[in-house]
């Protein structure tokens, strides 16, 4: 199923197994790599359709390089879409990202449902690792559920880092937390932004012009370190001495506008 207009899908069936043998024979030698993804928010992960694509492409890396662990990120949002569209009225982006906007902080209670519980399940059956993106909920749920189920978090909201990470402590099928993002990003252009409505800045997902880089990143694009990127240094325990951030004092007063994306509005 295709994200965009001609993206890669078309050509998928015909070149899937050559794009795995090249990704490996890049890689192989690189003792960095830890993981192959087989994919990050595929739509047809919750139809058996999707189960067999997964497989044949797991088992073919496998064959390949034995010794990484496949994982696939699932957005249990996107694999259970064509059977929650009617409940979810008035709630549909033209794409995940703006869906996940609009559910606010209400998104919990459909990634536990157990509707999600049986659609993602042969897929990630399938896996050595499964991504969980922007599902710590279901982290104690599925420890209990499939006890030999390995996860960790492969996309979560930067804001989240604390809870998150008590999460990641507390539940040892659980492997780690992998932040939406790193490092900032040219593309999907100020999903990270904190605005405000004084300067014309709606809550929609994008900022309009200038904006050209995500500006969710830990590290910025030149390289400097963002406050988020201190705090998530506190919250894995590697910092002792307090970190002080300051909002720029032209917008002090004003009405802000964010995303799920969003840390502060903070300069070191």
């Amino acid at each position: 199923i295709g994200k965009t207009d001609g993206d890669f899908s078309t050509a998928f069936p015909y070149h899937w197994a050559e794009v795995c043998a090249r990704m490996v024979e890049k890689d192989y030698n690189h003792p960095s790599v830890v993981f192959y993804s087989i994919g990050n928010e595929i739509p047809e992960t919750g139809d058996p359709y999707g189960a067999r694509t997964a497989r044949q492409l797991a088992e073919k890396l496998r064959a390949l390089d034995g010794g990484r662990y496949i994982v696939n990120s699932l957005n249990c949002m996107l694999s259970v879409m064509p059977v929650m569209k009617d409940a979810l009225a008035g709630k549909l982006g033209s794409e995940i990202n703006e869906t996940l906007q609009n559910l606010e902080g209400g998104m919990s209670g459909p990634m536990g449902l157990p509707l999600v519980t049986e659609y993602t399940k042969e897929n990630f059956d399938l896996l050595d690792v499964c991504g969980y993106n922007y599902a710590t909920v279901r982290y104690q749920m599925d420890g209990e559920l499939f006890p030999h189920r390995v996860l960790m978090g492969s996309e979560t909201f930067p804001e989240q880092i604390g809870e998150n990470w008590e999460e990641i402590v507390k539940y040892p099928h659980a492997l780690g937390d992998f932040t939406w993002t790193g490092y900032d990003y040219l593309g999907e252009a100020g999903i990270g932004r904190i605005g405000y409505k004084e300067d014309g800045d709606s809550a929609q997902l994008a900022g309009g012009y200038p904006w050209i880089a995500g500006y969710c990143g830990d590290i910025g694009l030149t390289g400097v370190r963002r406050p988020v990127s201190y705090y998530r240094e506190i919250v894995f325990g590697l910092r002792t001495e307090p970190y002080l951030a300051v909002q720029p004092p032209k917008d002090f007063g004003k009405t802000e506008q964010r995303t799920p994306w969003s840390f502060v509005d903070g300069v070191s």
